[in-house]
């Protein structure tokens, strides 16, 4: 059946009936099924990836939290180490602070001075190391966070005896003394 009108001429299409009919409903019926078989397998693949994700991220909040810790550790050895001044071959091991504690499951913080010998090169010093060990979800231990700094000890300008002094290098604007 045709219908002409001035402009367009449009045809009526009877619906399809019979075997016809059917077979292109099971087509489209296949084409949702495998559609949906894909979304799911989509859906699977990103929750695994999720997951993996939010581990690694708790890992390296992890990893945040202990150089903080270690960096805060130093900086008490390295004012200790200045005002006592006789720590030498010192190895300590101390346990963290609660809240540190609760985010490094069997965590420690060992700290070590060992003297360095001048060997006529560099004035003789110390070496300042601070290490953080705790032991991962699986209860395998993670690497260690580990900073170390060397202390030196420097002639005061007055009196010419020398007095050891925190890891400090002149900046802008800052002369030595003569």
């Amino acid at each position: 059946m045709k219908r002409t009108t001035a402009f367009t001429t449009e045809r009526y299409i009877r619906p399809a009936q019979g075997v016809v009919a059917r077979e292109r409903r099971a087509v489209t019926m296949l084409e949702v099924i495998s559609a949906l078989a894909v979304l799911g397998a989509l859906t699977v693949v990103c929750a695994q990836m999720l997951t993996l994700l939010r581990g690694q991220r708790t890992v390296a909040v992890r990893r945040q939290v202990a150089l903080v810790e270690v960096q805060n550790a130093l900086e008490r050895l390295v004012r200790a180490t200045t005002e006592q001044g006789d720590r030498h071959n010192q190895r300590e091991e101390q346990s963290l602070a609660p809240p540190v504690a609760e985010l490094l499951p069997h965590g420690r913080i060992v700290t070590r001075v060992e003297p360095m010998d001048a060997a006529g090169r560099v004035p003789a010093g110390r070496r300042l190391t601070v290490e953080i060990h705790w032991q991962l979800a699986s209860g395998e231990p993670a690497a260690p966070v580990r900073l170390t700094t060397w202390l030196y000890a420097r002639p005061d300008v007055d009196t010419g005896q020398s007095s050891v002094t925190g890891p400090s290098l002149p900046g802008p604007g800052v002369e030595d003394a003569p």
